[in-house]
């Protein structure tokens, strides 16, 4: 049995992570929009190929990443809220690279961030199957 001083401990623990979680969110929107800030590259020693792998694996990573601590920010429950908030902060991200000089912002790239939001969910097991739910009692 936990006394009041251990619960609170717990409360005043789990209260500074999702504070961490938060600025990290927080971080992670500075970098995203500072990448996004950058005029076009020129000229790359990458092939073209190579160039757009990278730049799409970025997309993928870093907004799964995003998810990640919104998720864990909201303290594990809102999946779907940590979702929309990171692939419409991908959306206002995309609109503010169209107005870069060299750079567009793109539809895709924003599926490409949902894809990231997707995975992270997938790797998280933060969404259980209802199958996955009924085996898990007994």
């Amino acid at each position: 049995m936990c006394t009041d001083a251990e619960s609170g401990s717990a409360r005043v623990a789990s209260r500074a992570a999702r504070v961490g979680a938060l600025l990290v969110a927080v971080a992670l929107m500075a970098i995203i929009w500072w990448f996004s800030s950058r005029p076009g590259a020129g000229p790359s020693p990458h092939t073209e190929l190579v160039r757009f792998l990278e730049r799409k694996a970025a997309h993928v990573v870093l907004f799964g990443a995003l998810w990640v601590a919104w998720w864990a920010a909201f303290g594990r429950r809102l999946v779907a809220v940590a979702a929309a908030l990171t692939v419409a902060y991908g959306a206002i991200d995309e609109f503010h690279q169209h107005h870069v000089p060299g750079r567009t912002g793109t539809v895709r790239d924003v599926a490409i961030d949902a894809l990231g939001v997707a995975l992270a969910i997938i790797l998280t097991g933060a969404v259980t199957t209802p199958r996955a739910a009924v085996a898990g009692r007994h």
